[in-house]
This record gives structure tokens, sequence and C-alpha cells, in this order.
């Protein structure tokens, strides 16, 4: 490490904290372990490795403290170990509903590897930064284990964390010398059970693409530079209609942003700028916190939210000109949360444009002030 060294991890710690700060508190926690084991291991020089080490950190460090100091939520501390040891690593191969056994053995295959990989080390690579490495991959599965799943704004943090253990692990045991000889042994296992999870996969994406067409149907009626918002009730009839159950992920979370994108318009809405863990946000100024809150609630509407609707219409600098519901009526989960109540006032009040094949999504225009009712 030199100077010049330190002055471009720090730059990269930086950009990757305008990403994501869990990545970073990652790359953080693995630079500071790897100056520790270098400064145990070689004596000379320990204090320079030390000082280098935390000038590159100290301004991510300062970013994230700055961030942690200003979050509108703070995180209560509800490690939730046990839950998350039982869950491990979560849904993180999940890719296809049919193919969970190869996706199993695929991330228990891959954590056998890392750790035959630890204990056929030399001597001298325990003393390189490789040994720096394995304490990296323990310390980032503590975290998975203890850090809160959601605070600071942020929520599903555990996932990112198990996410981390497993680059980590894949750095790890692809440096060990003695595991040279069973790297091919290891890429044709990893294919075999890759090869079957991309049919699988595929099968999969074929029906999200069924959904995302559906869905298109009504949003693609949004017009170039328009304003909209959108309710997404909650309705598991939907996966298992569209056949992408079981993947761990809802893709209709985000066919929102992707209509705004083709549309040109503006989504009221999306989540990002509403959750201050992004780095493009909403102005306090232009949007004030409780409006933000109203917006962001919409991700999961509750009885609550025609209020709300009424309530940020005409309040917010650009006017909601289109609202974009989504949810099956009769489903349990969505009578529970208001839908009925939604669908007709939107139906009394605004005008339906249009609405998708499956009548799962629908696009009403906003003419004139939304009447209390």
């Amino acid at each position: 490490m030199t100077w010049r060294r330190a002055a471009a991890l720090s730059a990269i710690l930086v950009l990757l904290f305008l990403t994501h700060i869990i990545p970073t508190i990652v790359a953080i926690a693995t630079v500071v372990t790897l100056a520790l084991w270098h400064s145990v291991w070689g004596p000379q020089g320990r204090l320079r490795s030390l000082l280098l080490a935390a000038a590159a950190t100290a301004p991510a460090i300062l970013l994230i403290a700055i961030y942690a100091y200003n979050a509108s939520e703070i995180a209560g501390f509800a490690p939730q170990a046990a839950w998350a040891w039982r869950q491990f690593p979560m849904h993180l191969f999940l890719t296809a509903a049919s193919d969970d056994v190869g996706q199993r053995a695929t991330w228990r295959f891959l954590l056998g590897y890392a750790a035959l990989a630890a204990c056929l080390m030399k001597r001298t690579e325990w003393r390189s930064p490789r040994g720096g490495l394995a304490f990296a991959i323990l310390l980032t599965f503590l975290m998975y284990l203890f850090v809160p799943d959601a605070g600071f704004g942020g929520s599903q943090a555990k996932i990112r964390f198990s996410w981390a253990v497993f680059v980590l692990c894949g750095l790890f045991a692809c440096s060990v010398s003695r595991m040279r000889i069973l790297r091919p042994i290891a890429a044709l296992c990893i294919a075999w059970w890759m090869s079957a999870n991309l049919l699988a996969t595929y099968r999969t994406v074929q029906n999200v693409n069924r959904s995302a067409e559906d869905y298109m149907v009504a949003a693609a009626a949004i017009p170039p530079k328009a304003s909209f918002v959108r309710l997404w009730y909650y309705s598991p009839g939907l996966l298992s209609r569209f056949g992408y159950s079981g993947i761990g992920r809802v893709p209709l979370y985000h066919f929102d942003a992707f209509a705004a994108v083709q549309n040109q318009a503006i989504d009221l809405s999306d989540y990002e700028p509403l959750n201050p863990i992004f780095p493009v946000i909403y102005k306090k100024t232009a949007v004030d916190p409780g409006q933000q809150a109203g917006l962001w609630a919409f991700e999961g509407p509750d009885p609550g939210s025609l209020k709300s609707l009424i309530w940020l219409d005409g309040g917010l600098p650009h006017p909601i000109g289109y609202v974009l519901l989504i949810g099956e009526p009769a489903s349990p989960e969505a009578i529970q949360a208001g839908m009925p109540a939604m669908l007709q006032y939107l139906n009394a009040n605004l005008t339906l444009v249009a609405e998708s094949p499956s009548g799962t999504v629908r696009l009403y225009r906003r003419d004139h002030r939304l009447p209390v009712p």
C-alpha cells in the first residue's frame, strides 16, 4: 500500500457509497481486516499500514456517519440472529421455482469449497492477505447474523450481507494454491447445476415477460411527460397466475419505473427517490417528509391510502395526472388493504384510460381535483 494506492482506494469506496451503503460497509470491513492482519504478521511498517488503511477508509466512513446522522429512521437493534441462521442464504440463488434442489446444491458446494480451501492453505498463505480475507468472510457472516434487517430508511439488509459472503468466498477459494487441482472439478459441478438451473430460469423469465406484457398494455397509455402514482395491492394470486411464484422476487414492484422510462413520464411514487438510502432523492423543500411518506406508502396501500391520495392531489410540485392501480379486487389481502373502496372511488371520479388483458392493471386519468368522499 502506498499513498497513491490509498487515494485510489478511497475514491473507489466513495463511489461505492454512492451506489449503496451495505457493500461500502463490507468493503471497509474487509480493508480494515486485511490491514490488521498484515500488521500482525508484518511488524515492519505496521504503523504505516494501519495509517494508510485508516486514510483510505476515512472519507467513506465519514459519509456513512453523516448519512446515519441525517437519516429520518433510526435503526433499532433487532438482530434476529437465529432466524437469519435458519434462512441462510435466503433466496440468493433462487431464480426459478422448479429447480430448488440445484440451487441449494450450488450454495452448499460453494461454502464447502471455501471451507476446504481454508483447510488446505499453507502456513505462508495464512500469513499473507489470504488469511486476512478468511477472517473478513467470518466477519461478514457475523454481520449477516447480527445486523438488523431494516433501519436508516433501508430494508432487507441481511440478504445483501449474504451476497457479500459468497463474493468473498469465491475470491478466497480461487486464490489458494492447493485448490488449483480441484478447480476443473468445481467448474464442472457448478456448470452441471447451472445448466439445469438455466433452463428452469428461462421458463420463469418467460412467465415474467408475460406479466410485463400484461402490465405494459395499461402502463403504455401514460402520455409522455405525464406524472403518475402507482398503488400496488398485494395479490398472491398474481404469482401463480403468471407462473413466477417461489422465486423470491416480485417483478411487479419495478414495472412502474420501467413504464416511466419508456414513456418519459414522472413516477412520483417510485421508491428510490423516496428512500434516503439511494443517492438521488427528493428535496425536502419540494416534497416535504410527510408527502414523501404518503407516496412511499403506496408501495403497500392500506385502508387509509384513499385519504392520502386525495391529500396529495394538488399538493405536489407536479400534480398527479394518472393513477396506476395493480391488484386483484377479490384477493383477501387486497380486500383487507381497502382495494375495493379505492377502486370504487377511482371509477366514480377518474377516467379509466386502459386496462390490462388480465384485468389486474388499470390506468386512470385525473381530469379535475379529486373530491373528498
